[in-house]
């Protein structure tokens, strides 16, 4: 049996578009369902960053929160990583390629035996995440939209960048915009289908190994 840490913003955590409600069968219980030998350690949190400063909720720095987060759940035999949504807001005027660099300073720092005293470092696999839908651009309250033009190109280039760098660490890769797409309520979350849809992915990467 494995202890897999699920690491992610809202679509890890299950808000579901419809009314911020946290959907009962978001990918991770799904995942969970599928491995019922595993435990699944839930880590989403609503905004969180891959390792933009968001100043109101500083709380959201990814990079901050891994070390700790790893370290409490320790042991664990594998990290899912699910980031990257939240840096296209136009505030953080991030492009793929940066917010790519960032997830891979995390794989550095997971795969760094120095950080795992008693333990081999954990097994990572790095999920893509969805694209944001281009409905949003004719979205009645598009002007008010956290995310531009740019920012919805940039969610459709980050999977060809984030492969290249999964290559590199030699750490496991899925692209969620293969399985699963967002809601047209708000064009960023995804509904109970997709949810499902990503969960049996997921599990089918783990269970491959690669």
């Amino acid at each position: 049996s494995m202890r897999i840490l699920c690491f992610g913003d809202s679509n890890t955590w299950g808000l579901n578009p419809l009314n911020a409600s946290r959907h009962p069968k978001r990918w991770t219980r799904v995942l969970a369902a599928l491995r019922p030998e595993d435990e699944i350690i839930e880590e989403g949190l609503n905004g969180r960053t891959v390792n933009s400063p968001d100043h109101k909720n500083p709380e959201r720095h990814g990079m901050t929160a891994l070390p700790m987060v790893m370290q409490s759940h320790a042991p664990l035999d594998q990290v899912v990583i699910m980031l990257g949504t939240n840096e296209f807001k136009r505030h953080f005027g991030k492009c793929a390629n940066q917010i790519a660099l960032g997830i891979g300073e995390m794989i550095k720092y997971i795969q760094n035996p120095a950080n795992w005293a008693h333990q081999a470092p954990p097994q990572i696999l790095v999920v893509s995440p969805i694209v944001v839908g281009r409905g949003l651009i004719n979205h009645p309250e598009f002007l008010y939209q956290e995310i531009d033009e740019y920012g919805i190109m940039q969610s459709e280039y980050l999977a060809n960048i984030l492969e290249r760098i999964c290559d590199q660490y030699g750490v496991a890769f899925l692209d969620a915009k293969t399985v699963a797409k967002p809601s047209n309520i708000d064009f960023v979350h995804m509904d109970e289908e997709n949810h499902h849809a990503l969960g049996q992915a997921i599990a089918k990467k783990i269970a491959l190994g690669v």
